[in-house]
C-alpha cells in the first residue's frame, strides 16, 4: 500500500511536469532545436582528432537540461507548493517527508532520461553522434552533476518566498551559466579573460567534464572539476537542510 502511494505520487507529479509547456519545451524540445540549429552550422568542424564539434556538443547539452531542471523547474515547484500549501499539507500525512522529496529528484531525473533520449535520437539520425568515453564515467559525472545542480535548487527553492522569486533566481542564475559555460556557444570563441573568467562558473566544469570524458579523456584530467561540484552539492544540501521552508514565512 505504501509503495503503491509513493508510485501514484510519482505518476501524478510527471503529469503536473509535462503540463506544464514552459517546463517541458525547455527540457525536452529546446535542447533538440539547438542540437538542430548548431550541428547544421557547425557539426562537421572538427574539434579533436577523429570527433567533431557535434560530438562534444551532445553532452554540453545534457549539462544545459540537468542545469534547467536544477535551477528552474525544483526551485519553481517548491515554492509553487509552498505557497498553495501543498508542502504543510504533506507535514501532517503520514507519508514521511523524504519521500516526497524523494519523488520530485525521481521526476527530474526521469525528465533529464526522456530529454537524453531524445538528444541522442536526433543527433544520432541526422548527425552520426560518436561516442569514445567511458559509459560508468560519463553516466558519473552526470549523477553528480544533477546531485550538485538539484541541491541547488532545493537550497534556492527553500529560500524564496513566492514562485516569481524562485523563478527570477532560478532563471537568472541559468541563463548566466547557460550562456557563458559553452553549453550555448563553446569557450573557445571567448577572448582569452573571458575564459579565465568562466572557469569559475560551475556549470562550466559540468560541460567541460562531461565532454571530455564523452570523447575518452582520462578522468584524472577532470578532478578539480569532481571535487568542485561535490563540494557545491555539500554547501547546498546543507543551505536546504537549514533554511527549506515547508510553510510560507
Amino acid at each position: 500500500m505504501f509503495l503503491k502511494s509513493i508510485w501514484k505520487m510519482f505518476v501524478a507529479e510527471c503529469k503536473l511536469f509535462l503540463r506544464e509547456p514552459f517546463a517541458l519545451f525547455f527540457t525536452l524540445f529546446f535542447p533538440a532545436i539547438l542540437l538542430l540549429i548548431f550541428g547544421t552550422v557547425y557539426g562537421s568542424l572538427e574539434v579533436e582528432k577523429g570527433y567533431h564539434f557535434i560530438d562534444v556538443y551532445v553532452p554540453s547539452l545534457f549539462a544545459m537540461v540537468i542545469a534547467n531542471l536544477g535551477l528552474m523547474s525544483i526551485p519553481i515547484t517548491m515554492a509553487d507548493y509552498r505557497e498553495r500549501g501543498i508542502l504543510k499539507h504533506y507535514q501532517v500525512t503520514p507519508m514521511p517527508l523524504s519521500v516526497f522529496l524523494t519523488v520530485q529528484i525521481a521526476v527530474q531525473c526521469l525528465m533529464f532520461v526522456l530529454s537524453a533520449i531524445i538528444i541522442i535520437a536526433v543527433g544520432a539520425a541526422l548527425f552520426h553522434v560518436r561516442f569514445g568515453g567511458n559509459i560508468l564515467l560519463v553516466t558519473a559525472v552526470f549523477v553528480l552533476s544533477m546531485a550538485a545542480m538539484f541541491a541547488v535548487g532545493f537550497a534556492v527553492g527553500g529560500l524564496s518566498s513566492t514562485v516569481r522569486t524562485a523563478q527570477t533566481a532560478g532563471s537568472a542564475v541559468f541563463f548566466v551559466m547557460f550562456f557563458t559555460s559553452g553549453a550555448a556557444i563553446p569557450r573557445n570563441e571567448f577572448p582569452e579573460w573571458l575564459q579565465k573568467v568562466t572557469d569559475y562558473v560551475p556549470l562550466s566544469h559540468v560541460v567541460d567534464s562531461a565532454s571530455g570524458l564523452w570523447i575518452g579523456e582520462p578522468a584524472q584530467k577532470y578532478t578539480w572539476s569532481f571535487v568542485l561540484l561535490f563540494g557545491i552539492f555539500l554547501a547546498a544540501l546543507a543551505v536546504s537542510a537549514v533554511k527549506f521552508r515547508w510553510q510560507p514565512s
